[in-house]
């Protein structure tokens, strides 16, 4: 083997390390700064959570499960009257008290007219104050309600990932509390 052709084989697989290092320095980096994540934390002020939640409502192909405290929000019932309507399985837990005042009454008669099945446990004592999404493909939950308010006004947010090990415990959270009802 000649000089020429050793001393270019070491400067290729010289060449080949580094940039295998910088990738891989590359690499770290966007772990440390969560550049892969499935999980994303949304915040009212700076992020449109209403669009995140219809988003993954939109990409749900077999289920959609969702628990919150007060739904006041056009383009959320839509969205699940929508899924309904494509097929899919989409239930829903509410809040007694909150059930009757003006703002909710209308979507929820909306939701019932769809076939959307929703439980409405009547409490001793407490509040049904869950805020969560759960389909075949992701979760969602924090501190947003699907409302106008929360989606203008408020001070919210809420976490959507995609993480199998997360989105089954929020299932088995729901599936709880969907069958103690």
């Amino acid at each position: 083997m000649s000089r020429f052709f050793r001393y270019t084989i070491i400067f290729c697989l010289s060449f080949v390390f580094w940039f295998l290092f910088n990738q891989n320095l590359s690499f770290r980096e966007r772990l440390l700064e969560n550049g892969y994540a499935q999980t994303k934390v949304l915040y009212s002020k700076d992020d449109k959570i209403d669009e995140a939640l219809v988003s993954e409502i939109q990409a749900a192909r077999k289920f959609v499960y969702f628990a919150v405290y007060t739904i006041t929000k056009e383009n959320i019932v839509n969205a699940l009257i929508a899924a309904k309507l494509r097929g899919l399985e989409v239930v829903g837990v509410l809040d007694a008290n909150q059930i009757d005042i003006p703002e909710e009454k209308p979507w929820v008669k909306k939701l019932k007219k769809y076939g959307i099945v929703l439980k409405i446990p009547v409490k001793e004592s407490g509040l049904m104050h869950l805020k969560m999404l759960v389909t075949d493909k992701a979760y969602a939950s924090g501190s947003f309600n699907y409302t106008v308010s929360a989606a203008s006004y408020n001070d919210e947010v809420i976490e959507v990932g995609r993480v199998e090990g997360i989105r089954k415990q929020y299932l088995a959270v729901f599936k709880r509390l969907y069958e103690s009802q």
